[in-house]
């Protein structure tokens, strides 16, 4: 795959081109944008849904070189092709309470029975929203024949279709069934997208040493992650009462703190007792809710970060052993999400502010018409953040024929000076300066707090430099800018904690799906953002809390030295007076 994307152009140019394939009604195959494409039998029901007169073949995929007799034929008939197996299994979690019963469910659910009922009721489904039904393929073979005996598809076409992917089960090879296939099959995408960029990632390094070696890479950190499950019985079990003990040690100190002020309330006169009364009952629902679900998950997490606990199983005291994995083993993934923070930060954060301030100077003049164009400029601010990823997603496609944005480039600047468009979220160093290039459509939320800065500006400054003899951009540097330092810093301070935060925009330009990289080679990977992979996708629940606190600390850090370094040359009128 990897001398095929080289001979395609490089990874880049595919991904910038398949950057904004959309699935379903819009699959690109269906949409006859591409003319092959390798897909599995599940593909069937949209097709039959969204092209059934579509014309197709279905045909196996050739087998690797290394497979072949020397002299060019096969070892024997089973090697002629080559085809895999995925899904999903189920399983018993260790500790189970009825685990008989469960394998006795698990046999029912694999059995002819349950695929008959199932299919008959997904059948039932597809004709009641007037959609064809194509059965899906079961791993037992019994299975397939119940099923398709009473549910075969209509069309001559459709049913040779999969009763040729029932034929190919016998050649199938799939990968193994483990706890830790989320895992396997992300470090499956990591490695081949690895492979595929060795001109950025390994550029000394050949094809086949490249390859080779993103493989290598995966299968270390599957490794470790099996090792891990094997090794946890070395660790004791948390004691309950420990971490009960210390909630207790918080809990008693507030009630009583609260306690005290009830004893000073009920000294207070009938007036003031009134009316402190009525404050604390409104106060109280806040307050419970701070302490349930603010206080107690923010305790809970400092423990779970000193633990090994993945939902299914009691936790695991296993002391630092999530924060030296964090700068140890896995720091490549941590230094790769606080990477791509910083970039977007420090490109980011200056040019919102430039923008925004901008915005803000030209609908600060009086003209006729300015609450009009103070709307105009805000609206994008209070856009879903969800509606505005998918909106930017359209308009930043990297192909020239369907994205909005390099349609226009490369009927300008492409066809002038001859410069390919921009491969924005399909290409790796174009994925960050689209990312940016969003966040500026919301300069409009800033917009509001500097338009209130500027009409702040005391009128006889701008009247004292007029005096001097200031031009304008004297007035700007010099009046405007000093004035506005306070602005500036909170921008800062909020930008910071901001972009150390983001998640919601990557998450939905990734799809949500767990088997996709966070932009091409993670170029888009965020620390929140692999906090979440970790905690609801690998179930690290311990090792996701350790990357929170650390998280923590260090948009701490940033605000303390910000807030040091403030008194420098942020300027407040009211300390001068």
């Amino acid at each position: 795959m990897v001398q095929v994307y080289d001979k395609l152009g490089g990874v880049g140019k595919v991904d910038a081109y398949q950057s904004g394939f959309q699935a379903r009604e819009l699959d690109p195959f269906l949409t006859n944008k591409v003319a092959m494409k390798i897909d599995g039998s599940w593909v069937t029901n949209n097709i039959a849904r969204f092209g059934p007169d579509l014309d197709f073949g279905l045909v196996p995929a050739p087998v690797p070189a290394d497979r072949l007799h020397h002299r060019g034929r096969f070892k024997d008939e089973k090697d002629t092709f080559i085809t895999w197996a995925g899904g999903f299994s189920y399983a018993i979690p260790r500790g189970s309470a009825h685990p008989e019963e469960a394998w006795e469910f698990i046999k029912w659910m694999s059995s002819p029975e349950a695929g008959v009922i199932d299919a008959k009721a997904q059948k039932a489904y597809n004709e009641s929203k007037h959609r064809p039904f194509v059965p899906n393929l079961s791993a037992n073979r019994k299975t397939n024949t119940a099923v398709f005996s009473q549910f075969a598809p209509a069309s001559p076409k459709f049913r040779q279709t999969m009763l040729q992917f029932v034929s190919m089960m016998e050649l199938a090879r799939f990968r193994p069934v483990t706890f830790v296939g989320q895992k396997l099959w992300d470090e499956h995408v990591r490695a081949f997208e690895a492979a595929t960029h060795h001109a950025t990632l390994y550029p000394k390094l050949s094809t086949h040493d490249a390859s080779q070696k993103a493989m290598d890479e995966g299968t270390r950190v599957v490794q470790r992650e099996l090792d891990k499950v094997f090794q946890k019985n070395r660790f004791e079990l948390l004691n309950p009462a420990i971490p009960i003990a210390i909630v207790i040690g918080v809990l008693v100190p507030g009630m009583a703190f609260v306690g005290w002020r009830l004893i000073k309330l009920l000294r207070l006169r009938r007036m003031a007792r009134s009316e402190a009364t009525a404050g604390m009952i409104f106060a109280a629902p806040w307050m419970f809710g701070f302490v349930v679900l603010t206080a107690g998950p923010i305790l809970a997490s400092i423990f779970l970060s000193f633990c090994d606990y993945d939902v299914l199983h009691p936790a695991r005291f296993i002391g630092l052993n999530n924060y030296t994995e964090l700068f140890g083993s896995d720091s490549t993934n941590l230094f790769k999400s606080l990477g791509n923070v910083f970039y977007t930060a420090f490109w980011g954060i200056p040019l919102g502010i430039c923008t925004s301030l901008a915005v803000a100077m030209l609908l600060n003049a009086k003209v006729k018409g300015m609450s009009f164009y103070r709307t105009f400029f805000y609206l994008p601010s209070i856009v879903p953040v969800v509606a505005s990823a998918v909106l930017w997603a359209w308009v930043l496609n990297g192909d020239p024929n369907r994205g909005l944005l390099n349609a226009a480039w490369k009927a300008s600047i492409g066809q002038w000076f001859g410069i390919a468009p921009p491969g924005w979220f399909g290409a790796e160093q174009w994925a960050k300066p689209g990312l940016i290039l969003q966040g500026l459509w919301g300069a409009g939320a800033g917009m509001i707090l500097w338009l209130a800065g500027l009409q702040g500006v005391p009128a006889h400054l701008y009247e004292a430099a007029d005096l001097d003899g200031a031009g304008w951009w004297a007035k700007f540097c010099n009046v405007t800018l000093p004035m506005l330092s306070p602005y500036i810093f909170f921008n800062f301070i909020m930008g910071t904690i901001n972009a150390l935060q983001e998640f919601d925009r990557v998450y939905v330009l990734s799809g949500g799906d767990p088997s996709r990289s966070i932009g091409p080679v993670d170029s888009l990977l965020m620390p929140v953002m692999y906090l979440f992979k970790n905690a609801f996708q690998y179930f690290k629940m311990g090792y996701a809390s350790a990357l929170a606190w650390i998280l923590f600390i260090i948009i701490l850090a940033l605000t303390l030295i910000q807030f040091k370094l403030a008194p420098r040359w942020v300027y407040y009128e009211a300390e001068q007076k």
